[in-house]
């Protein structure tokens, strides 16, 4: 089984208040699957994203290579480890679940 986990990130960006720059870091979080849920911050030009995943570096890494021109950083706030795996193995153990 493969193990997931529940990553929050901030990504910092250069202008939430710009149409052009809000339509841009939008689209480029829809593409990422992982990504569970996105709260937009134009005060503080900050979106804070919900990823789940077995590799939230590869995701942090993805973002910053696609949003070279709007996206100043991108850093992570807290990491909550949810492991599949004891949850499936839970399911089994009671029979819910026939492997």
């Amino acid at each position: 089984m493969v193990e997931t986990h529940v990553t929050t990130m901030v990504i910092k960006v250069v202008d939430l208040g710009c149409e052009k720059c809000r339509k841009k870091i939008k689209k480029l979080l829809c593409k990422i699957p992982q990504i569970q849920s996105q709260i937009y911050v134009e005060k503080e030009n900050t979106v804070t994203i919900t990823v789940v995943c077995c590799s939230p570096e590869k995701i942090k890494k993805k973002i910053l290579c696609k949003g070279c021109g709007f996206i100043e950083c991108v850093s992570t706030l807290q990491s909550e480890e949810h492991v599949v795996t004891n949850a499936m193995k839970g399911l089994v153990a009671h029979g819910v679940i026939a492997i």
